[in-house]
């Protein structure tokens, strides 16, 4: 889908970003600037910092294997040992030392603890 802007919202954008760059060359060179320059460029400046914005941080890797690894482990534990999901979902935790809901996400991604359980009933 492409968006078409109309002609006038161009022409009002190349004019605001020539506007600007004006100022900025005008700043830049040191030459004097009038109140309203002098308010409008504050205005940018201010903008500018208000877009700035701390990178997201990225938390450690998760200590659950890649794949389906624990949604099999997940599926057998109750399938073929009794576990009801709960208590599979805490073994499972224990085991690779992360939260219940660690656990509870992984198996949810995807699918994969359902896809497991169906998987490990016809074996």
């Amino acid at each position: 889908m492409k968006i078409h802007l109309d002609r006038d919202a161009e022409a009002d954008a190349r004019s605001g970003r020539q506007t600007v760059r004006l100022l900025a060359d005008k700043l830049e060179a040191g030459e004097e600037l009038k109140s309203l320059e002098r308010q409008f460029l504050a205005g940018v400046l201010r903008a500018a910092a208000d877009s700035i914005q701390a990178p997201r941080r990225q938390g450690p890797p998760s200590k659950l294997p890649d794949g389906d690894q624990a949604a099999i482990e997940f599926a057998l534990l109750v399938n073929q040992q009794g576990y009801s999901r709960t208590q599979a979902r805490e073994e499972i935790a224990d085991k690779y030392e992360v939260s219940v809901e660690a656990v509870r996400k992984h198996l949810k991604k995807d699918c994969r603890g359902e896809r497991a359980l169906a998987f490990v009933r016809v074996l």
